[in-house]
């Protein structure tokens, strides 16, 4: 959520939302004020579920569900749409290989799978784009966390 509030001390702006969105959503297209915008907030209560990440602003709700080490809930992702279908939403399945999710029971498309492979690959080419820009405490931040992914998930 961190890297993509576009205010964020990691100096990515909105690049690296606009990456994801650009990434799951090809046909959409999203305007640079628009995603300025936008404020991330996480573990995000519905009223029958609670999102890991959602990302909102005008006339964009981007809602990420992400799995490393918990296995899906009963009906996790069915409640998740069910508590965040809005015109605007989005739904994202995050994951180590970005498999789909088997909570779904819907039409395909709705939620689109992405892997912990792909944000470490667009994470690390912002921190190479970006890095002289961003503050000493961001820049330790952002290494160490690719750190973790590149061990974890590459």
């Amino acid at each position: 959520a961190w890297c993509m509030d576009p205010g964020g001390r990691h100096r990515f702006g909105t690049a690296f939302l606009a990456q994801i969105l650009r990434r799951c959503f090809p046909d959409d297209e999203f305007d640079e004020d628009t995603l300025a915008s936008t404020s991330p907030a996480t573990e995000v209560d519905g009223s029958n579920s609670r999102a890991d990440i959602v990302v909102r602003g005008p006339g964009l709700r981007l809602i990420i569900e992400a799995k490393v080490d918990a296995a899906e809930g009963w009906d996790q992702c069915q409640r998740l749409y069910e508590d965040h279908d809005h015109d605007d939403a989005r739904f994202v399945f995050l994951t180590p290989r970005g498999r789909p999710p088997v909570s779904w029971k819907g039409l395909d498309g709705v939620w689109v799978p992405l892997s912990l492979r792909w944000v470490y690959d667009a994470l690390e080419q912002l921190c190479a784009a970006t890095g002289e820009e961003r503050e000493a405490a961001a820049e330790h931040s952002l290494r160490s966390y690719l750190a973790t992914m590149k061990k974890e998930f590459r």
